[in-house]
């Protein structure tokens, strides 16, 4: 019976070593990340254009308050001055305040398209949406 045991034991498989099983996979290489255009460069404020817009906006910081009662015309007569920053500012006037009418507008056509109005084609509801906002509007129609 020891013998038998014994020989059971020497025909079991023997365990190999960890350094042998583990094996390091080979690097892929990696791709181009996106953002890195983003990320300035540790050189970025020498560079002459960036370090003009940024005078741009410490002259328009320092300048002295001017009364002013429409803020695009101001932007537009100063775009020369401050180009860059009019841009932004023409930029950030052209955002509707709040988004209400529009709200509204597609609530109206949400409600014109019905199930019995399903196959609608996108330019008669462009058109009845029209239509029904020119009819509230007065003069308009």
């Amino acid at each position: 019976m020891e013998e038998y045991q014994h020989r059971e034991i020497d025909e079991l498989p023997q365990p190999q070593s960890r350094v042998q099983l583990f094996q390091p996979r080979a690097r892929r290489p990696r791709e181009p990340d996106p953002r890195v255009e983003f990320i300035p460069t540790p050189d970025f404020y020498d560079d002459e254009k960036a370090t003009l817009a940024r005078n741009e906006y410490e002259d328009y910081i320092n300048s002295s308050p001017k009364p002013c009662s429409t803020p695009l015309a101001w932007w537009q007569a100063h775009r020369n001055e401050y180009p860059r920053l009019s841009k932004m500012a023409l930029d950030l006037f052209a955002i509707p305040m709040m988004s209400a009418e529009c709200e509204r507008v597609f609530s109206a056509a949400k409600n014109l398209v019905t199930e019995r109005r399903m196959r609608l084609r996108d330019d008669i509801i462009e058109a009845m949406s029209l239509l029904r906002h020119w009819y509230k509007e007065e003069g308009v129609i």
